[in-house]
């Protein structure tokens, strides 16, 4: 009888990365932590350069070349409450759920953000728009 090989990643087993970028976030907001660790792959990245540039998140810092992480500065208001409020993962592995640039959501009327994966990468909903180019709906944030 053999024994079931998983891969293990700091004693937890891999599965979605997007999906576990998300709980990080959600769970370093609610503890109020200044930074937390994000496994990196080229999905993450592209996330975190999107949470940057829209504002969501205060900066990336890549620790190395060998180093399998990079840290998120996550950004605060003035009175100490988070900038991102929400956090939903929409496509999953079990489910899949894909949009035409003509179907693309709207997060609290235009307030938030839809991370779309698509042929040219991540991009945000407002890409999409302009570029006309649907995709996977990976999360939102609010």
């Amino acid at each position: 009888m053999t024994k079931k090989k998983t891969l293990r990643h700091r004693g937890v087993v891999a599965s979605d990365s997007i999906s576990e970028m998300i709980a990080q976030i959600q769970n370093g907001l609610l503890v109020g932590r200044n930074s937390i660790a994000i496994t990196r792959n080229s999905t993450t990245m592209q996330v975190a350069k999107i949470l940057l540039r829209e504002g969501y998140i205060e900066a990336i810092i890549n620790s190395s070349n060998s180093s399998n992480f990079i840290a998120v500065i996550l950004k605060y208001k003035s009175d100490g409450s988070p900038f991102i409020t929400g956090l939903q993962r929409i496509s999953r592995p079990g489910l899949r759920v894909y949009v035409s640039s003509k179907e693309l959501p709207r997060v609290l009327d235009g307030m938030g953000l839809v991370l779309l994966s698509t042929s040219q990468g991540v991009i945000d909903n407002y890409q999409a728009q302009s570029s006309k180019i649907g995709g996977e709906v990976l999360g939102c944030v609010w």
